[in-house]
């Protein structure tokens, strides 16, 4: 079956939204920064009827990168569904949060207007319950997971790895953090981001014990390396 590209038509209003606009400034890698002069993209939030604030990002005034609705006015909590566009218009992802949680699935297309993979992710505990990834032509790609050197699960090696905060130890304490990153295509580590609220010092370990990680080995596409995200839980609990 023939699919055709995916053109997105939109049209957006910022007339009732000026007292309670908010700008954001990016550099070329779409790195935030502060100040108009050092962007080289641009974006705008609002408040919208139903309590929720949008955001839309672009690459010019007439070409968006990304729509997108959070829960509060700091553009923290992601709250609804978020579609980000390639510069030439076509739609390339879509996904969608509850509470800052994934919920539903995650779809990235190809220029053609084909999937290139689908998430799915579980409404009650937003674990990626299945994953799907495919060719251009439309047919199911050949996909093995990133593995952890000697064959070690990513379990094991946060056991081994972590250190639990004395003070909160002592304090009886106990959290979890849900970390997120990537193993790129040569099998490092990168784009660690704390996905969930802790304490402070938790989540510094969580990182520690991330960043901590040897070299694994790839996951890959049809043979070939590809880069994969990964969204894991660290438990703090204190054994009797």
């Amino acid at each position: 079956m023939r699919f055709l590209p995916l053109f997105i038509i939109l049209n957006i209003s910022f007339a009732n939204a000026q007292t309670d606009t908010t700008r954001f400034y990016y550099d070329k890698d779409w790195n935030e920064v502060k100040s108009k002069k050092n962007a080289t993209y641009f974006g705008k939030g609002f408040k919208i009827s139903d309590g929720r604030w949008k955001q839309v990002d672009y690459y010019t005034p007439d070409k968006i990168q990304m729509i997108g609705y959070y829960a509060d006015s700091k553009f923290t909590i992601k709250d609804g569904k978020f579609e980000y566009f390639r510069e030439n218009g076509l739609l390339e992802m879509i996904e969608t949060y509850k509470n800052d949680a994934p919920v539903d699935s995650v779809i990235k297309f190809y220029e053609n207007g084909q999937k290139e993979f689908l998430y799915i992710y579980d409404r009650t505990s937003h674990k990626r319950i299945k994953e799907f990834y495919y060719k251009e032509d439309g047919s199911e790609s050949i996909v093995t997971m990133p593995e952890l050197p000697n064959g070690q699960s990513i379990k094991e090696y946060i056991n081994s790895k972590l250190r639990y905060p004395e003070s909160l130890r002592r304090e009886n304490v106990e959290g979890e953090v849900t970390i997120g990153f990537s193993i790129k295509e040569d099998g490092s580590v990168d784009e660690i981001e704390i996905l969930n609220k802790s304490n402070p010092s938790f989540e510094r370990e969580a990182i520690r014990i991330i960043k901590s990680m040897p070299k694994w080995k790839p996951a890959t596409k049809d043979g070939k390396p590809m880069s994969f995200g990964m969204r894991i839980p660290v438990f703090f609990k204190i054994s009797d």
